[in-house]
């Protein structure tokens, strides 16, 4: 429902919204499972899924185009050449949604499958692969906006985004890309978390 209903959107907000629906039937996945340690799956989707929504939460919030907030999707038209920047942000982070290699958004969805794939549920992995994909049509449906549409406007003026919400992007951002060079660093530190609560 959350990748059909996302497919049509043109808002950012709503398309975002919806996105979080598909999300939350990935992470249900993981519940499938009565093994204890999937706990640190789940936790860690979840963290990556905050990381990139505050990220693109923030870039919506923030991104003025000629004294206006953004609204739609269009209005992303060409942003590349205005900069490249923010443009690298918005890719990085649509493509961990989407769970493209090898960003922290791919191996949320790989450890929360394999999670699944333990317990021989594979129907199930098979339809969640079928949605993640669909659902990456929206996510280069953005990267086409963004690279190759032509601006409504000829005339685009950008206004520069604050320091904390830079600070912001840069962070969660570096989080997201560094992920695959130090993945234990994140899981032992959530397996170490959770066991805390549950003593």
């Amino acid at each position: 429902i959350g990748t059909l209903s996302t497919l049509q959107q043109k808002k950012i907000k709503r398309l975002l919204a919806f996105s979080s629906i598909t999300h939350v039937g990935f992470i249900l996945i993981g519940f499938t499972s009565s093994n204890i340690n999937n706990i640190q799956y789940i936790l860690f989707y979840v963290l990556i899924y905050i990381v990139t929504n505050i990220n693109l939460w923030t870039l919506y919030q923030s991104l003025i185009i000629n004294n206006k907030h953004i609204k739609y999707l269009v209005q992303l038209s060409n942003i590349f050449k205005i900069n490249k920047i923010i443009a690298f942000i918005i890719v990085i982070n649509v493509f961990s949604l989407a769970g493209i290699p090898p960003l922290a958004g791919f191996f949320s969805k790989f450890f929360i499958f394999l999670s699944a794939l333990k317990n021989n549920y594979f129907s199930l992995i098979f339809f969640s692969i079928l949605i993640s994909i669909i659902s990456s049509v929206y996510y280069l449906k953005i990267i086409k906006i963004i690279f190759f549409d032509k601006p409504q406007e000829k005339n685009i003026l950008l206004a520069p985004i604050n320091k904390f919400n830079s600070y912001v992007l840069i962070i969660n951002t570096e989080i997201i890309l560094l992920f695959f060079l130090f993945p234990d660093i994140f899981l032992t530190k959530l397996h170490k978390y959770y066991l805390y609560f549950l003593i």
